[in-house]
Order: structure tokens, then sequence, then C-alpha cells
């Protein structure tokens, strides 16, 4: 049974009312001053398992330098949390686009897709090659031996030679 009083479920406006929004492991905390740093007048961003829109909605509300041109978010369907992403980037529809292959500057991957070695693979091989030359890995929770060991792996196994930013 779902408890309201769990801040996993808190929508966004709730979590501000406790001062728990943003949570440092929001993606965008960390990525908004290297987006601002490419050279691209405009961003695209392809967010994988932004559960909740919690990126999405930092990504938007926060992108003070209109860097930020698209953004498609894949998540996996969820009845507890696809009711909480809808209220979570109400407004924000022109925001959050339907994926269908294109180039991106940025690939975001929510640790929750990292469980396994074999999971981070899996999605990363779906998506690493629409990430264009000098674009932005970035992900979140970084200090989870999971995250850390699926990481070295999809690095190892591409031969990336450079530490990943989380």
């Amino acid at each position: 049974m779902l408890n309201p009083m769990d801040p996993e479920f808190f929508p966004i406006k709730q979590a501000k009312m406790f001062g728990t929004f943003p949570a440092n492991s929001i993606i965008g905390v960390g990525l908004l001053p290297y987006i601002n740093r490419l050279k691209t007048p405009k961003v695209s961003i392809l967010n994988l398992g932004d559960r909740k829109g919690e990126n999405v909605y930092y990504l938007s509300e926060n992108d003070t330098k209109n860097k930020i041109d698209k953004i498609y978010t894949i998540v996996e369907p969820n009845e507890i949390y696809d009711k909480i992403f809808k209220e979570n980037t109400a407004g924000l529809e022109k925001n959050i686009l339907e994926y269908k292959g294109e180039m991106v500057q940025v690939l975001c991957v929510d640790s929750s897709l990292m469980e396994t070695n074999e999971t981070l693979d899996m999605r990363m091989n779906m998506y690493y090659n629409k990430l264009e030359i000098g674009g932005i890995i970035c992900g979140n929770n970084s200090e989870l031996p999971t995250v850390k060991n699926a990481l070295n792996f999809f690095k190892r196994k591409n031969k990336i030679g450079t530490k990943p930013y989380f």
C-alpha cells in the first residue's frame, strides 16, 4: 500500500513544502553548468528513467540561458509513478517530446536503470550511438557500488577513457 507520507512519493509541490526539492540526486542540479558550457546554441536531451519527472521539471524551470531546446523522456510505465510524473510535469508538456531516434547532445541516465551491469549496458547500447560527438553522458548516485560497477563495465566495454562526472 502506498504511504502518502513517504517522501519517495511526494510530488514536487509537496517536496518543496518540506524543503526536500531539489534533491542533490536530481541529475539536472549538476548538469546545467555543463549544458551552459556547450558551444552549440541549443541542446537536446534524452532523459532515461526520470520516473517522477523531477529532472524534466528542474531543467525546464532553471534553464535561465534558454539553452535547452528539447527534452525527450523515456520511462517505463508504472501506475504510481505515472501519476506523480503527470503532476510534476503539468504545464511542461511542450518540453517533453516523444523520442524517435534523434541525435542529442546530452544523455541523462537515472540510477534506477543501473541495477546491474547488464541493465545499464542494454540501455546504453540502445542510445549511446544517438549521442553527438562531444556530448555529455550524465547520471546520478554514482557513489552507489551498483552504479559505479555498471558505469565502469560500460566504459571498459566501449573503450571510453575519460572519467564520467555524475
